[in-house]
């Protein structure tokens, strides 16, 4: 998938609720400021060995991520980053939103 095109939604699944939490969740981010894109963190140009090197620091023993019920691989953590980023990028492209100038 390309960054910037919407994971698609299986049909009747049910997954339609979520998108709408979803976009509220992004707006809401966007709305105060929080970063919703991997460009907002600086890394909208990092390739798949860079995210990879930030997900195994956050699958290190003793992180928060494991307290997930199932094991969380570093591969899973790069698919969930490049999904959320595809995702807020579409939003954003698709809502005509902006995100707010983060605080200082």
């Amino acid at each position: 998938m390309d960054r910037g095109q919407r994971p698609p939604l299986p049909p009747g699944s049910g997954w339609t609720g979520l998108a709408a939490e979803y976009n509220e969740f992004v707006s809401f981010c966007m709305s105060v400021g929080l970063p919703t894109t991997l460009a907002d963190l600086g890394l909208g140009e990092a390739g798949k060995e860079k995210l990879l090197t930030v997900a195994k620091a956050a699958t290190v023993p003793g992180e928060t991520i494991h307290n997930m019920p199932f094991a969380v691989t570093p591969e899973m953590v790069v698919d969930a980053m490049v999904a959320a980023d595809s995702y807020s990028r579409a939003y954003q492209q698709e809502s005509g939103q902006q995100a707010a100038a983060a605080p200082h």
